[in-house]
């Protein structure tokens, strides 16, 4: 979090998706911390307002996975 461009985005209030992770880390996106998440779940935070969702991923059409 000490780099010029992240720091720069905190200072900013920026939206994102935090993910699962170590609360160790401090807060990442506004006053929340990563903390650990089912697969698929994360944190949605704006203006540090944080909500939980639920994100899906399809495989491109034709692909093997």
């Amino acid at each position: 979090m000490f780099e010029p461009l992240m720091m720069g985005l905190k200072d900013l209030s920026t939206q994102g998706f935090l993910l699962s992770g170590d609360r160790q880390e401090g807060a990442l996106l506004g006053d929340y911390r990563p903390d650990v998440l089912p697969p698929g779940r994360c944190m949605m935070v704006r203006r540090n307002q944080g909500q939980l969702v639920q994100v899906a991923w399809l495989p491109a059409e034709g692909s093997l996975v």
